[in-house]
């Protein structure tokens, strides 16, 4: 069971909002593949995969991104994975677009572009954090 701080806030994984933050990622896509295309090496890209977990479900999981186009990246997977068989930290994977939950483009000033579902998350926890 999930420990949360008293008056915490939980938002499920499943929240319309984040399915939504999600979907706008996917669309957006072709923006992450043209950056990429340009990159320098002081960028990092970075793309949120959905994993199959064991028991059939997903897991969402960040992977450093080294190739790209626009219907696929591929990358490294900067943590273990929970409950997946098969993949592991540092183990390469390629993803296509519809197992991409989100992306970053960051470079050596901080974000540039992505990471809408974090985004999504504040904002809702904002909101509902605001007095009235």
């Amino acid at each position: 069971k999930l420990q949360r701080r008293p008056g915490q806030i939980e938002i499920d994984d499943d929240d319309p909002r984040l399915l939504a933050a999600s979907n706008y990622a996917r669309t957006r896509f072709p923006d992450f593949a043209a950056a990429f295309a340009k990159r320098s090496s002081a960028e990092t890209f970075t793309a949120a995969v959905n994993l199959t977990t064991a028991s059939k479900g997903t897991t969402m999981e960040w992977s450093v991104g080294d190739t790209g186009g626009r219907t696929s990246i591929s990358g490294v997977l900067k943590d273990e994975p929970a409950g997946v068989t098969g993949h592991h930290k540092g183990d390469r994977v390629t993803m296509p677009l519809d197992k991409v939950a989100d992306w970053i483009v960051q470079s050596l000033g901080g974000l540039r572009d992505g990471n809408f579902i974090a985004n999504k998350r504040d904002e809702i926890l904002l909101g509902a954090s605001s007095p009235g």
